[in-house]
């Protein structure tokens, strides 16, 4: 009788270490408080006090294992605050790395430093990020997306034969329909 209470800890130290919420580990390592207060500070749509917290964590724990993270979480309340150049330089830091956590998604940071560069009218950087990442680009929506800026700036700048280029690998690509007529449209203007 004495070991059912036991046993319920015992289950609930088990569910939480399955869920990373172990109770112990803030006490292991203090730097992950920072890190958890700015997780959750992210997820209340607080972006402020996530930058001052990312920023912070970062400042004193720059290698830390959770460092990539921290480094993503500040990345997007930076977007999130449409703060595009501030955060450009650490979606930058992870895409250099071969080797990211596997919570990070490399696509996802893709889309967001184009969007970053467009947002900043660094048109040109954009495109050739998207070229140059085209290989990295498994996501459907995400290689159509990239594709389609591509076309887009090229179409900006009366590049002709490279919109008639990239316009018929967004044609392949399987577009969504509305993708799909801006292609059409920007490659027959091209001919």
């Amino acid at each position: 009788m004495k070991a059912k209470p036991y046993l319920r800890v015992f289950c609930f130290l088990l569910l939480a270490l399955g869920f990373g919420l172990s109770p112990l580990q803030s006490k292991d390592d203090p730097a992950l408080e920072e890190y958890f207060i700015a997780n959750a500070a992210y997820n209340r749509k607080l972006y402020p006090v996530a930058v001052a917290q990312f920023e912070s964590f970062l400042s004193k724990n720059g290698n830390h294992a959770k460092a990539d993270l921290a480094r993503r979480g500040l990345a997007l309340s930076l977007y999130s605050l449409k703060l595009y150049e501030k955060a450009m330089p650490h979606l930058d830091t992870l895409l250099k790395k071969s080797r990211l956590d596997k919570e990070i998604d490399r696509e996802r940071i893709i889309m967001l430093q184009g969007r970053c560069m467009l947002n900043t009218g660094r048109k040109d950087d954009a495109r050739k990020l998207f070229i140059d990442q085209q290989k990295n680009l498994k996501n459907q929506a995400f290689k159509v997306a990239a594709l389609a800026a591509i076309c887009d700036v090229s179409f900006s700048k009366s590049e002709w034969e490279t919109v008639i280029e990239w316009t018929g690998k967004l044609a392949s690509a399987k577009p969504s329909p509305d993708q799909a007529a801006r292609g059409l449209y920007q490659r027959g203007l091209a001919f």
